[in-house]
């Protein structure tokens, strides 16, 4: 099934799915805040997506194209089963959280994911997310005053949010400072290979960047740039003058920026933020810390059972080294399932949808992004499944308003 019309469900699932990172900082309640109001969003939209599937008659759909997916929950059932059977229970909840997710990407995204709106509102969330983050720099260093970016009434799924130090890092209105970064990176990605991208949207995001503190997010943006920098040298020179051309048009945004530029990092220099990214950058514990789980691998995963290293040990104990912690938590055939569904969606979207994969294989070199900690498996593979059949992204970026699927309806 295609949905050929915006529904009421596709534009729920999609606002959704781009909120989800946001969603995901508050818990249910203060004593079950394991599971989020993320979850609680997910399983009312699967049910009206479902709903709406019985009602068309095509819930058949379901079943065929999701069948490595479903062999993959299948197997943490198992993995799941048998650690529970060990006394190993504390980590029942964060596994039905992520079998939520599985199910509510792989299973409905291509379906009711609506590419169309998901852009606009992942524009305006980061172009928000960025000018709030800015807000908290300009608040701490100029009124010693830490500007909150959540909702105090909510109960939070960390605690610790609410007692960090705001005045040396700056969370806007996620859970992390990383986080704002592997959100923003998504949304630029999609942007610079789309030909639909901002000067001055690109140029809040790398202000902003630098400023969260970051390494997650600087790094990211280098690495989305400099992805999008070669693919234009090998494939095409369109986009990159594309580019020009715009930069050409608006001279004097283009010194503008620069200047602006400039100013910023001026002020920026004087900061303590700034020495904290500079310390990230070069002596960094937090860098150490994610690939530490590369660096015991070899013992920690010899010291599981056979079966264990089969089918993992359910997420029940993992470092925050992303491949490493894939294999520690679903074993050598779980990790083969969950690359070959990544796989097939890579080789079955275009060009947008590969970049995005990209970015995700690479977040997951000192991230744990697999298991959706920052919701980028929501949010990118949103875009990468409902982009499968539908080759042009232009057809997207030129005019957000109105839908792709009806545009189509209007080709045949």
């Amino acid at each position: 099934m295609k949905v050929q019309n915006r529904s009421i469900t596709s534009s729920i699932y999609t606002f959704v799915s781009i909120f989800s990172i946001v969603l995901g900082m508050y818990g249910v309640s203060q004593t079950y805040n394991t599971f989020t109001l993320r979850e609680v969003l997910m399983i009312f939209t699967i049910f009206l997506c479902i709903l709406d599937m019985r009602r068309s008659g095509s819930i058949v759909s379901l079943s065929g194209s999701s069948a490595k997916v479903g062999m993959f929950i299948l197997l943490i059932v198992v993995s799941m089963i048998g650690n529970t059977m060990e006394g190993n229970g504390g980590f029942f909840l964060r596994v039905i959280r992520y079998f939520v997710v599985l199910i509510f990407v792989f299973f409905f995204a291509k379906d009711y994911f609506d590419p169309v709106l998901g852009l606009k509102l992942y524009k305006y969330l980061v172009v928000f997310a960025s000018l709030f983050l800015l807000g908290q720099v300009i608040c701490a260093n100029s009124l010693h005053y830490m500007l909150k970016g959540y909702i105090s009434w909510l109960p939070l799924r960390s605690d610790e949010l609410a007692y960090v130090n705001g005045l040396k890092r700056f969370y806007s209105i996620f859970e992390e400072p990383g986080y704002y970064g592997m959100f923003a990176s998504g949304y630029m990605c999609i942007a610079l290979f789309s030909g639909s991208f901002s000067w001055v949207i690109i140029f809040l995001i790398a202000v902003a960047s630098l400023v969260s503190t970051s390494t997650t997010a600087i790094v990211t943006f280098v690495f989305v740039v400099l992805i999008y920098v070669l693919y234009n040298n090998k494939h095409t020179k369109s986009a990159f003058n594309k580019a020009t051309l715009k930069l050409k048009k608006h001279k004097g945004a283009k010194t503008l920026l620069v200047i602006l530029g400039i100013a910023a990092f001026a002020v920026f220099y004087n900061t303590e933020q700034f020495q904290t990214v500079l310390y990230r950058l070069q002596f960094t514990e937090s860098t150490n810390t994610r690939f530490m789980g590369y660096e015991t691998f070899a013992s920690s995963f010899s010291a599981l059972s056979i079966p264990q290293q089969l089918y993992g040990n359910c997420m029940s104990s993992y470092s925050i080294s992303g491949y490493a912690a894939l294999l520690m938590s679903f074993g050598i055939i779980g990790t083969f399932l969950l690359l070959a569904v990544i796989y097939r969606s890579f080789r079955q979207t275009n060009y947008i949808g590969k970049a995005l994969i990209i970015l995700f294989l690479f977040l997951n070199i000192g991230n744990v992004e697999f298991f959706a900690n920052a919701s980028t498996i929501i949010i990118y593979f949103a875009f990468v499944l409902s982009m499968t059949e539908q080759q042009e992204i232009t057809k997207i970026s030129k005019n957000l308003s109105t839908s792709v699927y009806e545009k189509q309806g209007a080709d045949k």
